[in-house]
């Protein structure tokens, strides 16, 4: 019998997968599917794992960080700030806090010293040492800083939904303009429409743009990151649409969120435009482990 995954994928590191149910239960499954265990009864909320440890905020008491071992030991609070948009950069957390305006914070895990960087974030990522992040003092347009919130730069005064990162340009779904998708460099230069579609849950990996398409009840297509060609990946309502390593990974919402991968992603474009054939993924796997072996 097979064991299958439903819910929400949130990493896959050291042979295990962890994922969240409906309630905050958090999960981690060994790749096989032979070792299964239940960390969190409830609650878990912006999961992050780094290392032996797992942070989380807790629903069940306001949303404080808490950190818990992999193995389901030494769960503990690390604050009492409502915190989300966790992430883990250099040896810190980072978080937004809630309770002082959403203003962007980091962590030391071990002494639990915490350093208010002064931005203002809804969320935000961390690359190359700049902080990307929807500012809240313009009404969640896309604005960049270094780590320690120097060099702030407002990039573009469009609201910002989702967006990701790769290389020099930044690529976003624009609130303003009906959740469609939109790439700016990363410097701020001109942004440019690259689709129509009214998207959300949008990733990059090997040149192309995924996301949940609202115009086709939310089926994953896939765009060209120069928007020249779009495909559809996925005929199916899908959720939870993610980026884990070399891997894009969802949740079939009529199949009661079941956790599905790409086993293959092709990275060098179509030798033949005018095909009827054009594929950009092979193979849709659910995370049943005794097929994990078919993935590449």
């Amino acid at each position: 019998m097979e064991t299958a995954l439903y819910g929400r994928l949130i990493d896959c590191q050291d042979g295990c997968f962890y994922y969240q149910g409906d309630y905050g239960e958090l999960y981690k499954i060994s790749c096989d599917g032979k070792q299964k265990k239940l960390l969190i009864e409830k609650g878990a909320f912006w999961v992050i794992v780094k290392g032996d440890w797992i942070y989380y905020s807790n629903k069940t008491d306001r949303f404080s960080l808490y950190k818990i071992r992999n193995d389901g030991s030494s769960n503990s609070k690390l604050n009492n700030n409502i915190s989300f948009n966790l992430h883990a950069y250099e040896s810190f957390i980072w978080y937004t806090n809630i309770d002082d305006c959403r203003n962007i914070c980091r962590m030391n895990p071990e002494t639990c010293t915490v350093e208010c960087i002064n931005l203002q974030a809804g969320t935000f990522v961390i690359c190359e040492d700049w902080i990307f992040f929807r500012d809240k003092k313009l009404e969640n347009a896309i604005s960049k800083a270094k780590v320690d919130g120097s060099q702030y730069v407002c990039l573009s005064n469009d609201a910002v939904g989702d967006y990701c990162i790769s290389g020099n340009w930044l690529y976003y779904i624009n609130r303003s303009k009906g959740n469609t998708i939109y790439k700016i460099d990363t410097d701020g230069a001109e942004p440019a429409k690259l689709c129509y579609d009214r998207a959300s849950y949008l990733n990059i990996l090997g040149g192309w743009l995924f996301y949940c398409n609202g115009n086709d009840t939310n089926k994953i297509y896939a765009l060209r990151e120069d928007g020249s060609l779009k495909l559809k990946a996925y005929d199916s309502e899908a959720t939870f649409l993610k980026r884990i390593g070399n891997r894009i990974f969802f949740s079939d919402v009529k199949k009661g969120k079941l956790i599905c991968v790409f086993s293959k992603i092709q990275n060098d474009g179509f030798t033949n435009e005018s095909s009827d054939n054009r594929v950009v993924v092979q193979g849709i796997i659910p995370l049943n482990f005794n097929r994990l072996k078919n993935i590449k």
